[in-house]
């Protein structure tokens, strides 16, 4: 811990409710650029804490439109922004952050810092990344060399792994958080996909776990639904663009009006057309809702296999 000190050296500190903050700067050259959080996440994300106490799980995320626009220009166009920002919420509150400096070159105190910092930190991460440049005879190359993920760090924080679902463990987590009605719908939709389709799969989430029956067809293959563990079915319109006719938005409007003809689905058609609208599993208890919902997915099925490719 003294060669710590003599390394580096504290800022002024901040006391915030019992709370204190003080900023870590190296002895040689004690200064360091650094924006606020309002900085950081005014263009994207807003944080409002709803709890008087100020309890960080009970704080709420909300994504801007400026910030909607902004994830269409980096991220895929399949991404769906409520889902993604979902995840930045969830991983804020669980403290799943990953701070990363990048630079031509780390500095061998920035180099301790970060080490240490990655160590000490979990789950959160501090990683560096140098990434060095070479010209020569008109060529570029660029070498990357990662910095503070050290064995000790690793070992600290682990790597959970993902569960491998199958479906009785996937139907007892439905029954467990969606109730026994909501188990006994996906059974009956499970049913109709091992007889109606080639093959399903599970995913491999560590808390939720996914259920996607699968159709092979003509070298492709498509997911017309999913079944979750935590919010039901979901209708992943986001990502028809790939499953012909449906790239079509007009063959995607139907489709929302024949499950909207549903008796307890109400899916707005502007925003259902692009994006991952979920319906609880419940909905589909009635035995006519369900007819109708796998009638829906039987009339899906029907439109992949007779468009022309």
């Amino acid at each position: 811990m003294t060669q710590l000190f003599n390394l580096f050296q504290l800022g002024v500190a901040v006391e915030h409710r019992g709370i204190v903050v003080a900023p870590l700067f190296p002895r040689h050259d004690p200064a360091a650029d650094y924006m606020t959080l309002d900085e950081a996440l005014g263009a994207g994300l807003n944080i409002t804490e709803v709890d008087e106490a100020g309890s960080v799980p009970r704080a709420t995320f909300e994504a801007t439109e400026d910030a909607e626009e902004r994830l269409r220009d980096v991220l895929d166009p399949e991404t769906d922004a409520d889902a993604f920002w979902e995840r930045v919420g969830t991983n804020l509150k669980a403290g799943k952050v990953r701070l990363v400096f990048i630079s031509d070159e780390i500095p061998q105190r920035l180099r301790r810092i970060v080490e240490f910092l990655n160590s000490q930190m979990s789950p959160a991460e501090v990683l560096a990344v140098e990434i060095k440049q070479y010209l020569g005879e008109g060529r570029q190359t660029l070498v990357p060399r990662l910095v503070g993920q050290t064995a000790e760090a690793q070992m600290r924080k682990g790597r959970s792994e993902g569960r491998r679902w199958d479906e009785p463990s996937f139907l007892e987590e439905v029954e467990r958080v969606q109730g026994r009605e909501a188990a006994e719908v996906a059974r009956r939709i499970m049913e109709w996909s091992r007889a109606n389709l080639p093959r399903f799969t599970f995913s491999k989430g560590a808390t939720v776990g996914v259920f996607i029956p699968v159709l092979d067809h003509q070298g492709s293959s498509y997911k017309p639904l999913w079944i979750t563990t935590t919010k039901g079915v979901e209708f992943p319109f986001h990502s028809m663009h790939r499953m012909p006719p449906f790239e079509d938005e007009v063959k995607r409007v139907e489709l929302v009006r024949r499950l909207n003809a549903i008796g307890g689905v109400q899916i707005p058609e502007e925003r259902a057309v692009n994006g991952r609208p979920s319906v609880p599993l419940a909905t589909f208890a009635p035995p006519e809702a369900l007819a109708a919902l796998l009638a829906s997915l039987e009339w899906i099925l029907k439109e992949i296999r007779g468009a022309a490719v």
